[in-house]
């Protein structure tokens, strides 16, 4: 039995060629497709984590109670200097007993250099924070007008042999700042939290179980398309309202190959439209959970100019396996889109028949 020629002529060689260049574009498509799949899923999955880490590690809050309980410590300490304790006039700094003698002097140098270190280390970053334009909400207030007041004093005060009139009063405003941001920690920490449990991170979360679902996808339905898409190929198929068309080969091979092809492509291009939306319409997306309720426009431009390494940590490759995602979609639509062509094309142009609708064989 003579064998179907797909290789015949040089308008055969074409059209072979260029099928085979549809196969290579889905391999690729395929690979590219399940790497990213591979890739985004643990970013999705990790990113209360690494809010977390973010938060508590880059910006410090996990250090806001130890390091505020030095400046307490360290204003309590240089007070002392001065023969005040300071638990007994946090409420009336104002109301310090004149020193003895009344030019009496204290040298705070080692105090004062530990409570800038405090701030240094972990204080002044969370403040900036608590002040931030998207991330300083109103909970957030009153940990940040603290730290600010704290600071204040903090450079008011001279740590070499300053007049205890003057000092005592500065070290008493430190610590009762220092002891009013200890008791709302809970409160700043519920604040935090409230970032990293919002709803969309927890949508993100939820995406990543459901994105492994789309390891299938091809299979049930691009993989059998092509599968149909090929006997019909291979059998130098044609439409039935074709010269030499048959109505089995329609039947059998281009009914099943449209079925998955169609299904594959609505739900592709819904998977390209949602992608093209959060790429090129972060500018009508709001963040609700953010001061101000910036578009992720704002906050994306923001954090990277503000906080190049909270962005490294929490998005930076969540972005970029979102990107890498979505050129996958794109090259399984051009693919869909490049093989119905090729078979609407192979249809209307008989390749693989003579002019009398024969099959050319070798």
């Amino acid at each position: 039995m003579a064998k179907k020629a797909h290789c015949a002529n040089s308008k055969q060689v074409c059209w072979t060629a260029f099928y085979i260049v549809t196969w290579i574009m889905l391999l690729l498509g395929s690979l590219i497709y399940h790497i990213a799949i591979a890739k985004l899923v643990p970013e999705l999955t990790d990113l209360p984590a690494n809010l977390k880490e973010g938060f508590y590690g880059v910006f410090k809050f996990n250090n806001l109670e130890t390091q505020t309980a030095v400046v307490k410590a360290e204003s309590a300490a240089a007070l002392i200097k001065c023969d005040v304790t300071a638990s007994l006039y946090i409420d009336q700094c104002m109301s310090i007993p004149d020193p003895s003698p009344q030019d009496r002097t204290s040298i705070t140098h080692g105090e004062k250099d530990k409570i800038d270190a405090a701030f240094t280390t972990a204080l002044t970053p969370i403040m900036n924070v608590c002040r931030d334009k998207y991330f300083g909400t109103p909970d957030l207030q009153n940990t940040a007008d603290s730290l600010e007041y704290m600071l204040e004093n903090i450079e008011a005060v001279n740590a070499s042999g300053a007049p205890c009139i003057g000092t005592s009063v500065f070290y008493c405003n430190i610590y009762g700042s220092a002891k009013m941001v200890m008791d709302i920690v809970p409160e700043t920490t519920a604040a935090i939290d409230a970032f990293i449990e919002s709803d969309m991170v927890k949508s993100y979360n939820e995406y990543a179980g459901n994105l492994k679902l789309l390891h299938a996808l091809p299979w049930i339905t691009l993989g059998p398309a092509a599968l149909f898409f090929f006997f019909f190929w291979k059998t130098a198929g044609t439409c039935v309202c074709c010269k030499g068309g048959g109505v089995m080969s329609c039947l059998c091979f281009i009914f099943p190959f449209a079925f998955f092809w169609l299904l594959f492509f609505v739900i592709n291009t819904i998977l390209v439209a949602v992608g093209i939306v959060v790429k090129h319409g972060q500018d009508r997306i709001e963040l609700p959970m953010l001061q101000g309720k910036p578009t992720l426009e704002e906050f994306i431009a923001h954090v990277q100019a503000t906080y190049p390494e909270f962005w490294a940590l929490v998005f930076e490759d969540m972005v970029a396996s979102l990107d890498f995602m979505n050129n996958a979609f794109l090259i399984y639509e051009v693919f869909a889109i490049v093989i119905l062509f090729y078979g609407l094309c192979m249809c209307a142009c008989n390749p693989y028949k003579d002019d009398e609708g024969k099959v050319i064989t070798m």
